[in-house]
């Protein structure tokens, strides 16, 4: 695939995921939030904390090679850490990879901002994709978690879609549970 076509896509799966969490999650109250059927569950608002601190830092690289990377020399293709990654973060996974701590979400309550911030850092993400545009997804960085697993550029922008479509869809999961707490503000 080339690189015009995986930014497109990305872009256009991030754009449906985004789409996504604003008919679901942005009438939700922070009960609603912060509601977990069982300790061993993340809630709602526990699923966007994890998306915000690791967009957070993911997000940052691929601005930062969005700015510097020279321009496309080749077609992009995953690495072997990236394939890796796509299996463990994505949205059909079934490994149970642990959490590094930094990546922990809060186990105190969690507000309606948490939605927000993500979704500022999706428009911030999305503008890096039109930056990437023409630029070479085949640059190496250390993941920000892991110093000795190198990704390549093209490969945060997948592992971040991804993550999402897999984190958005838990919460969509959650609302689906009945014993969630229903409000009239929430659209199934």
């Amino acid at each position: 695939m080339d690189n015009a076509t995986l930014l497109s896509q990305m872009s256009n799966a991030s754009v449906i995921t985004n789409e996504q969490v604003k008919d679901l999650l942005l009438g939700l109250d922070d009960d609603q939030l912060n509601w977990r059927p069982d300790d061993n569950t993340w809630s709602i608002g526990q699923q966007f904390h994890h998306m915000v601190l690791t967009n957070r830092q993911y997000v940052a690289i691929i601005e930062h090679l969005a700015a510097t990377s020279g321009e496309k020399r080749k077609h992009y293709a995953p690495g072997f850490w990236g394939k890796f990654m796509f299996k463990a973060v994505g949205p059909h996974s079934t490994m149970n990879a642990p959490v590094p701590k930094p990546l922990i979400p809060s186990s105190g309550k969690i507000n309606s901002e948490i939605v927000k911030e993500y979704l500022e850092l999706q428009d911030r993400f999305d503008r890096a994709l039109e930056a990437a545009q023409g630029k070479d997804l085949t640059q190496r960085f250390s993941s920000p978690f892991a110093k000795l697993v190198k990704l390549k550029f093209g490969d945060a922008i997948q592992m971040v879609v991804l993550h999402n479509q897999r984190h958005v869809g838990k919460a969509a999961a959650m609302l689906n549970r009945p014993e969630f707490p229903r409000k009239a503000a929430v659209r199934l």
